[in-house]
Formats: structure tokens, sequence, C-alpha cells
């Protein structure tokens, strides 16, 4: 029998109270400000679980969240000077109400899959199958609801994801930089 939830770390960061979630945790590298509940940008969609204007622990808590689990997205966009920051701030706000679709389902007024992505749907004589988005294993969580696809859309077009592959010269070839190369027109 493999290890269990509790020896790998997952139920008990879920079942922490709110108060044991750092109030301010620090600000993601080269964003200078974190989200929270008074700057979430979906926050109408998410009206009942706000008590006031800009109030919401539940809110706080899911950024607190997606800032520890996907604090990779800060490091994409770092060389995009115009709207690095801007496309920083969308993914985690995507992801956020990606989070909170899925936790909090009632209380979201866009549609989840309950927190299970599904590949076909069938009510009554409807049936829906949707795309495979070709996601790798970890990410393929985000396509149980809109806010994680197009969480997961965004990351994919991040320049950090694409590699350039070349290929090497044989040993002792000459490499020429001013051209004519095989198949270009000169």
């Amino acid at each position: 029998m493999g290890p269990s939830f509790w020896t790998r770390g997952i139920w008990p960061v879920l079942l922490w109270p709110t108060s044991l979630w750092p109030s301010s945790p620090p600000a993601p590298s080269g964003t200078g400000t974190r989200m929270n509940a008074a700057t979430f940008p979906f926050s109408k969609k998410f009206g009942s679980l706000y008590s006031a204007p800009g109030v919401s622990p539940s809110v706080d808590q899911a950024c607190a969240i997606i800032e520890i689990e996907w604090a990779g997205i800060f490091s994409l966009w770092q060389n995009d000077t115009d709207g690095g920051a801007a496309k920083q701030a969308l993914m985690e706000a995507y992801l956020v109400g990606w989070w909170l679709t899925d936790m909090y389902p009632e209380d979201s007024e866009v549609q989840g899959d309950g927190g299970m992505p599904l590949a076909s749907k069938s009510i009554g004589g409807v049936s829906i199958t949707r795309k495979d988005m070709g996601l790798q294993e970890g990410m393929k969580q985000l396509e149980s609801n809109s806010y994680g696809v197009k969480a997961a859309h965004l990351y994919m077009s991040a320049p950090e994801r694409m590699t350039i592959m070349t290929a090497r010269p044989a040993p002792g070839a000459q490499i020429s930089l001013s051209g004519p190369w095989p198949g270009w027109p000169s």
C-alpha cells in the first residue's frame, strides 16, 4: 500500500484554519503586490463569498494557496517588459477563479465539473465531448472549469515554454554565418 494523504502532506494544508495562513505573504518577485480579495478581478462572479466589498477570507486564502502551489507562474514573461506583470496577474486571477470554482461550486457563477476534469458529459439527450488540450499530467486538473482552461491557454503562450532545437554541426564542419545556406534563397 502506498503512502497515505497524511504522509504526502496534502490534507494538512487543506485542513489548516484560515487563521494559520499568512496574513500577508511576500509579493512574488517582480510584481510588487500580491492579489487579495480586494484586488481579485473576478470578484463579481463570486459575490456570495464576500461579506463586504473587498472582504473575503475565502478569496484571500485562495490567493495565498495559488501563490504557494503555482509559484512558478511568477517566473513566466520575465523578459516581456511591456505586459509581463499584467500577464502574471491575469494568470494568477485565472488560477484563483479556477480554485474557487472547484472549492465553492455553489458560490460561483461559472459552471465547473466539481473539481474533476471530465472528458465528456451527457445530460438527457445532450452529449458534450471536450477536446484533449494535451496538457502535461500535473496541469490536467485545470480542465475542470473555464477559468482553468483559460489559465492553461495563457500558460501555453509563455515564451519560457518554447525551446528552439538546433542541429549540431558535424565534427570538423565549416560554419558560415554569412551564407549562402542550403535551401535558403540567396
